[in-house]
């Protein structure tokens, strides 16, 4: 055996200190042992140690480096795989025993199913790199966990279950730190423990079986111990700056909790202590807000009901319509009851109104000076077509009308006669033209409803605002989309608290009956028609609670139909035509629950007609002429007074002038006629209702250059510039009018006593703005003097005709041409100063201090004598200073009297 010329130099091994080096030496042995067996042509079994020349070297078996039962080193020439530590690699590489690798190990990326660095029976599990800076752990082809970084930011993501099975202790806890931070979790009794140190000071979580859910941020807030203090507690506490979101990444408050269905279910503000449902921005301690379109906004154990659509509450009642709805009997505090109807103040419910105590005004009623005001509202372009005005829910004037291809308008005004603090809103923008024939009413919950055409789409629409002033986006809907609807609107408030509208199609089509199923008129809605051809329709509600209608029909004539129901639906026929042409009808309840109607007549006198119904139906009525100057009665609108007696603004198409009638009387067969403004051509779509003060407010449109304006009179009759009204303190009875109002302020009142406040003088009677009678503290009455100087004092220079009846029996007349004036007693038509008639069957007709007697059955008359047996019984002397005539019974005349001898003849 030929030897290698160059030596190897022998290596223990010792200074080897890699996987790296060791696997060098290794190599250089086998390339030395291969070497020499190619020089030698000795087999690789018997190569021994040296050096390899430079060069390639090839085998036709297999390699093996050490002892074949635990080799070293081999090599499977036939598969290509070496093993370390093993004979039998099972792959490319395959070691056997431990690695220790000092510098980078690098894999390949790898997939979820077919992971970089994987396991031997299980290649599908194990780590596989996702992409830069992220990578993953799977199990049999699934990912369960990623690692991320993203802009500097590290994050654990879990996919699956977390689900540990051993105790605490047994290697079912993470721990850190020396215990600073540990999770303890048990299947038995499956909890959570998290504390900061062994005292539980700090950053605690208990969760699990009757054990509480406590969270902790503040040092030294937790200083409770492990297993529990409680029974399934919830304990939730932070610091001022720490906020908990619940189905939210930026909570509001406290505790915000937001749902899938975009809601904040509830948020609690951490700096007011409010406490919102449905809304996020709480302003009270408790705020309740429905975010649906509809229905219930609270329903507390099935007792108290809101609606947040219709903005009622019911107690009792799951489908209120009023603002306060209560089913069965209240009772406010052992002072307010009412039940059935009946409402008691101090005592049951006896009667329809019972009240134990006295009933007083909290303030003097104070008079106040009032000046006429016409204000220009609105002068942007062609405005204010088809205006409707009517008095708020807090006292101020609301009006609707047309502007110009800018939507609907709505105007609140900031004071009662609109001439500061006015609001201005523009509802339904998107109608794409101008909205025309508006028709305002205040709803039971306080708020405007506006019925109203889309002209640009020929719908009927309702627009309900969510303010008083419609200054937040109003609900709209489209309650009618036949072609050409919605002309000559009208609206009112039935007696279930929906509105009611009556209109007609096509300018002269069908005229129809709206009844609203809901506040919003949004669904339940009831259509009816009532004529098959009409138009200038107007409604209001009678007091038995039906729909009462007018309009012109296709003849020119103004009918008039009671509804026989709440919702119009069937059974109309109660329809009385009027004798009289009628254009630009309106209607309203007078002070006797009847209806009158204004109207134009336009056919023949072009006159302001005055129609007072005669019954409920309205099958009898009669017509007054009130203005014939000119052509004069268009746009009329009517309502009632303070007083109960008719208004009615109109338009004087003569003189182009705005014009009230003031009604004098309940037919209207006298009234007072007012040009109220003259001012070019104006007074065109007069709307007309009565303040809280008990004056008029017009709405109308400057026809020269189409602007909206609005007069506040002075007076009620508009007929002077200047006035008085009620301008502070109360007055029992006092009158709100509005759309349920039927002009009948007192049908028949049982006073058991009116008390006057001992802080008040006097007890003062006030009608049309003015003291008419006083009582004063000492029981003196006084009318018209507020000073009376004895019991009764009657007072007035100008009083004419009868001044004073005491149960039919008593007359003081006194005239101007009789100033002494006359008494009667028990006779109308006196003749005298004093005339007495005993309007009784029989007695005494007159008895004067026992002295004068006079009996109305016999005619006698008693002097002393109280019951005279002739026609004069004189008891006691006569002392007659002249003649004395007397009658026998066949008509002879004697002459009594004493002679100059002084003697008493008689002589015929």
């Amino acid at each position: 055996m030929r030897m290698i010329s160059r030596s190897i130099k022998q290596r223990t091994g010792k200074d080897m200190t890699s996987l790296h080096a060791l696997a060098a030496v290794l190599a250089l042995l086998f390339l030395a042992a291969i070497a020499s067996a190619l020089e030698s042509g000795q087999p690789a079994s018997e190569i021994g140690a040296g050096e390899f020349e430079p060069g390639n070297y090839s085998f036709t078996g297999n390699l093996t480096v050490g002892s074949p039962a635990a080799a070293r080193l081999f090599v499977d020439n036939s598969s290509g795989r070496v093993g370390i530590g093993t004979s039998s690699p099972a792959t490319t590489l395959n070691i056997v025993g431990d690695v220790n690798v000092t510098g980078n190990l690098s894999i390949a990326d790898g997939s979820v199913t077919s992971p970089g660095l994987s396991f031997s029976n299980e290649n599908s599990s194990g780590l596989y790199r996702t992409n830069s800076g992220n990578f993953s752990i799977a199990i049999l082809g699934r990912e369960i966990m990623r690692f991320t970084n993203s802009s500097g930011v590290n994050s654990v993501h879990i996919f699956g279950r977390f689900d540990p099975n051993s105790n605490p202790g047994s290697g079912g806890w993470l721990d850190s730190q020396a215990n600073n931070t540990r999770v303890d979790m048990t299947g038995s009794a499956p909890a959570m423990y998290i504390t900061g140190g062994a005292t539980g000071t700090i950053n605690t979580i208990v969760m699990g079986n009757n054990q509480n859910l406590r969270f902790a941020s503040i040092a030294g807030e937790d200083a409770y111990s492990y297993p529990g203090y409680g029974t399934g507690d919830f304990i939730f506490e932070t610091d001022s700056d720490s906020f908990l979101g619940v189905g939210t990444a930026i909570p509001n408050g406290t505790l915000h909790v937001f749902n899938s269905g975009n809601r904040n279910a509830l948020v609690v503000n951490d700096t007011t202590g409010y406490v919102g449902i449905g809304t996020r921005s709480p302003s009270y301690a408790l705020e309740v807000a429905n975010t649906t379109t509809g229905g219930l906004a609270a329903n507390i154990s099935n007792v108290l009901y809101v609606n947040s659509s219709s903005r009622t509450t019911g107690i009792g009642v799951t489908q209120p319509i009023y603002s306060l709805e209560s089913r069965g009997t209240a009772n406010i505090n052992n002072t307010l009851f009412a039940e059935g109807g009946r409402t008691g103040i101090g005592n049951s419910t006896a009667f329809k109104l019972t009240v134990s105590g006295n009933i007083g005004a909290n303030a003097s009623p104070a008079i106040s000076s009032t000046t006429q005001a016409i204000t220009m509202l609105d002068s942007a372009g062609s405005v204010g077509y088809q205006t409707s005005v009517a008095i708020g829910s807090d006292g101020l004037p609301v009006i609707s009308y047309s502007p110009q291809n800018n939507g609907l308008g709505v105007i609140h005004c900031g004071n009662i006669d609109c001439t500061s603090g006015n609001t201005y809103s523009a509802i339904d923008l998107s109608s794409g033209s101008t909205p025309l024939f508006s028709a305002l009413a205040i709803g039971i919950d306080g708020l405007p409803i506006i019925a109203y055409r889309d002209n640009g789409a020929d719908y009927l629409k309702v627009a309900h605002c969510n303010d008083i002033a419609c200054n937040t986006t109003a609900n709209v809907t489209v309650v009618e989309s036949l072609t050409n609807t919605a002309y000559y609107t009208s609206i009112a408030i039935g007696s279930d608290g929906f509105p009611i509208i009556s209109y007609a199609i096509n300018g002269n089509g069908a005229v129809k009956v709206l009844h609203c199923g809901n506040a919003y008129c949004s669904s339940g809605n009831n259509f009816t028609t009532l004529e098959t051809s009409g138009s200038y329709t107007s409604i209001t509600i009678a007091p038995d609670g039906l729909p009462f209608i007018a309009f012109t029909d296709d003849t020119g004539f103004v009918e008039f139909v009671k509804c026989a129901n709440v919702s119009c639906v069937s059974n109309n026929n109660n329809f009385t035509r009027s004798s009289v042409y009628g254009q630009y009808p309106s209607i309203a309840i007078g002070s006797d629950g009847l209806p009158v109607i204004s109207h134009y007549d336009y056919a023949r006198d072009l006159d302001l007609i005055f129609t007072k119904c005669t019954d409920a139906n309205c099958t009898q009525y009669m017509n007054t002429t009130v203005d014939t100057t000119g052509d004069v009665g268009q746009y009329t609108s009517i309502t009632m007074g303070l007083d109960g007696l008719p208004v009615i603004s109109y338009y004087d198409n003569t003189n182009g002038d705005l014009k009230v009638a003031k009604c004098g009387n309940a037919n209207c067969t006298s009234a007072t006629i007012t040009t109220v403004e003259s001012t070019n051509n104006t007074g065109v779509y007069t709307s007309l209702a009565i303040g809280t003060d008990g004056l008029p407010i017009i709405s109308y449109i400057n026809s020269t250059g189409s602007d909206l304006k609005v007069v506040h009179c002075a007076n009620q009759a508009c007929s002077a510039t200047t006035g008085s009204s009620l301008g502070g303190g109360q007055t029992l009875g006092g009158w709100m009018p509005n759309s349920r109002s039927y002009g009948a302020f007192y049908r028949a009142v049982n006073t058991i006593m009116v008390s006057n406040p001992t802080s008040f003088t006097n007890l003062s009677f006030l009608t049309a703005g003015s003291e008419k009678m006083t009582i004063t503290a000492s029981g003196d009455v006084g009318i018209s003097t507020q000073a009376p100087k004895a019991k009764l004092e009657i007072s007035g220079a100008s009083l004419t005709g009868l001044a004073l009846n005491a149960s039919g029996v008593l007359y003081v007349n006194r005239t101007l041409d009789s100033p002494t004036g006359r008494v009667g007693i028990g006779v109308i038509g006196i003749k005298y100063a004093l005339e007495l008639k005993d309007i009784s069957a029989s007695g005494a007709a007159a008895n004067i201090s026992n002295t004068l007697y006079v009996n109305s059955s016999t005619r006698n008359v008693g002097v002393n004598i109280s019951s005279p047996a002739q026609a004069l019984n004189i008891r006691g002397n006569l002392n007659v200073t002249s003649n004395l005539s007397m009658t026998a019974s066949n008509g002879a005349v004697f002459t009594c009297g004493v002679d100059t001898d002084g003697t008493f003849r008689c002589r015929s």
